[in-house]
């Protein structure tokens, strides 16, 4: 039996690592449901984040994602995620909310409702990171 590449479609589930210094990340990303002909004919597969979790050996840390409603819009991205820490000196848990913000005029600023507006990359200083770090 014979196929049409029409009818055939891919939905894919990617899983990035990365390593700094002291982290090691896990970046979980699932893509749009797509068919071949799509692909062969030019259309991007399109995907997004759905988790983020993160490891910091010397301290037997890890960051674990709770629930990840993180939701791209054009030039700008809005929602929330909460994240649970485990091992180290204290576990806990914390939400980030994301305000919408132009994202290509440098306006993205993480917003804890419990507190003031962290800085980009306020995951690492939750996982015991030192100085301002960059995402």
């Amino acid at each position: 039996m014979r196929a049409s590449l029409g009818r055939i479609e891919v939905e894919p589930t990617y899983i990035a690592f990365a390593v700094s210094e002291a982290l090691t990340w896990e970046f979980h990303a699932r893509g749009d449901r797509i068919s071949l002909t799509s692909l062969r004919d030019g259309q991007t597969l399109a995907s997004e984040i759905v988790e983020v979790n993160a490891r910091r050996e010397a301290l037997d840390q890890a960051l674990t994602t709770d629930i990840w409603e993180v939701n791209p819009r054009g030039e700008h991205v809005g929602g929330y995620t909460t994240f649970t820490v485990t091992g180290g000196s204290f576990p806990y848990r914390g939400r980030i909310e994301l305000v919408p913000r132009d994202m290509t005029r440098g306006e993205g600023r993480l917003f804890n409702p419990a507190g003031p507006l962290a800085e980009p990359g306020s995951l690492k200083h939750a996982l015991g990171g030192s100085g301002p770090a960059r995402c």
